[in-house]
């Protein structure tokens, strides 16, 4: 008999959200018919996530979980309740369509005490651009040449204003099917990495995309989820 079954139901791990050979590979959320909506999680108190006004604070996330954010799609089977599990180590690794289970992964799936939620409209966090300041020898040189800049004028850690773009996708794991990442990719459409954000320009990348992007975003109105749903066909193979 498996530990998972003798938990108490509000402890048990959904099994709703394992992925299943009857979901598709991937959704593609710009085809998506309906506006998205998606949800973040956070183990801060609302006061420290949230303003007077009901804005996001910059200062309610750190650096390092900007690039390669995780949110969770609704409408589907995620529930916001959802958001206390959080799958760590291999109940968090990609899922590429291989066969998954709960038994084989429960004891890497931790139960946060607490848990707020930050909404999102796919909309308002995809596709958006803004600048940043990266040092001069990091940017290619056609980039350079593209911005006009002259390199004799510049010394040789001269920060250049450069454009990022976001990238909200699809990324299952093996514990959560309904996992999304925000990527940023750079002026050539190439993804930023992670790793980044331990470089000054990568700090400087991540204050960027609070500010301009996902601050301006976020919000707290829980009633916007209440009935929320995608068509079955969305993410169920025909």
């Amino acid at each position: 008999m498996h530990y998972h079954l003798f938990l108490k139901k509000e402890e048990r791990y959904p099994k709703a959200l394992i992925p299943s050979n009857r979901f598709k590979d991937k959704i593609d959320l710009s085809l998506v018919k309906s506006n998205i909506l998606l949800v973040r999680r956070s183990d801060k108190p609302y006061n420290e996530i949230f303003d007077e006004l009901g804005l996001l604070r910059e200062d309610a996330f750190h650096e390092k979980e900007v690039l390669d954010m995780s949110l969770n799609l609704l409408g589907g089977k995620f529930r916001i309740k959802d958001i206390k599990f959080n799958p760590k180590n291999e109940a968090a690794k990609r899922w590429t369509g291989q066969k998954s289970s709960i038994y084989k992964i429960y004891k890497f799936i931790e139960i946060l005490p607490s848990s707020m939620p930050i909404f999102f409209w796919y909309s308002s966090i995809n596709d958006k651009t803004f600048p940043y300041r990266k040092p001069k020898n990091q940017v290619q040189e056609s980039l350079i040449k593209h911005l006009d800049i002259d390199l004799s004028k510049q010394g040789k850690n001269t920060l250049i204003d450069v454009e990022a773009r976001t990238f909200v996708a699809h990324d299952p794991t093996l514990a959560n099917y309904w996992h999304i990442e925000v990527r940023f990719n750079d002026k050539d459409n190439i993804q930023i990495p992670r790793k980044s954000v331990q470089s000054a320009w990568g700090k400087d990348l991540a204050k960027a995309a609070l500010r301009e992007v996902i601050c301006v975003a976020g919000f707290s109105d829980i009633s916007l989820a209440s009935g929320y749903q995608i068509a079955k066909d969305e993410y169920l193979k025909v």
